[in-house]
């Protein structure tokens, strides 16, 4: 990336560029997503501050942490006019069973029905894989630097890949922006300046990733998505499906002992829940610094 200006080392995503904090074990947990289109401005917690009816919201809300699914606010990128029929989707993140389900609605208590289980009537699943969604964070009332830095992102992508990208509501890791989130597999990834943001669709559709972008798959937790990382550094794979978490344990000195298959067999990767050499602040509305948090390697070795 280019030289930090000056002004800009205020901001909580240009300081953790400069501190080099890592990416890898950082994505927000997520079995799955519920997108629904909301135009307009969001205010810092999205889902309760915007045209929508915050108990309908709330409610759906709900019936989505309960199947540890997220909501997630989107909107078209630039300033384009609101239908009078907006999207929803319903994404399955599951490794291997990935749907994507669009519907539309009018008003907000249509949102009440949307099938978070699935179609009503059961359905099989796709014989093609879903088409990828490109989410790009710009919710800047959260935090300013996902609309700095994200918009032009979002802009860029667009132009590429028009009718799949959306600007979206907070996705965490504001430290990170710009921020995107890839569908249906649930891909979170930092720093993607305009200049790299076509490598995420070009390794999308080779079902690839971009390792050295990649926060982590939302489908598993931050110790299993840094042991995948370290996974993939060793043996030099970034298929998307490669290295499946199998099971995970916590030791009694801390340490998260991941067991991972892949092509070439199962392996064993340990990590360490650590922090960062440097603090600072996390987000730009943040008042004190602290460490980040990060994953320290312990062992890589073939599963017994």
């Amino acid at each position: 990336m280019a030289a930090t200006p000056a002004a800009a080392r205020l901001r909580c995503s240009y300081a953790a560029d400069e501190r080099g904090d890592p990416l890898a074990g950082t994505a927000a947990h997520a079995s799955g997503f519920l997108l629904i289109e909301a135009p307009g401005a969001w205010g810092q917690n999205a889902l309760s501050e915007s045209r929508l009816d915050p108990e309908i919201a709330s409610v759906v809300a709900a019936r989505a942490a309960a199947l540890s699914y997220r909501v997630l606010l989107i909107k078209r990128p630039g300033r384009v006019a609101a239908e009078s029929k907006r999207a929803w989707a319903v994404v399955d993140a599951t490794p291997g069973a990935e749907r994507t389900t669009w519907g539309t609605y009018a008003s907000d208590p249509e949102l009440l029905d949307v099938p978070l289980e699935g179609p009503a009537d059961g359905g099989s699943l796709p014989t093609e894989p879903p088409a990828a969604i490109y989410l790009v964070c710009t919710h800047g009332r959260h935090d300013a630097c996902c609309a700095l830095r994200g918009r032009a992102v979002a802009a860029k992508l667009a132009t590429h890949r028009p009718g799949q990208v959306w600007e979206c509501s907070h996705l965490g890791g504001d430290r990170f922006a710009p921020n995107v989130l890839v569908l249906p597999h649930g891909l979170t990834y930092g720093r993607v300046d305009p200049a790299r943001a076509l490598e995420l669709v070009a390794a999308q559709e080779r079902a690839e990733v971009v390792i050295d972008l990649l926060r982590g798959r939302s489908v598993f937790r931050p110790p299993v998505q840094a042991a995948q990382h370290f996974a993939r550094l060793a043996h030099g794979s970034s298929l998307i499906d490669d290295f499946v978490a199998i099971r995970r344990h916590t030791t009694d000195d801390g340490d998260v002992c991941v067991d991972l298959s892949h092509a070439g067999g199962r392996i064993a990767v340990t990590v360490r829940p650590t922090v960062g050499e440097q603090a600072g602040l996390l987000t730009c509305k943040a008042t004190h610094p602290l460490h980040p948090p990060t994953f320290a390697l312990r062992g890589i070795e073939p599963h017994g």
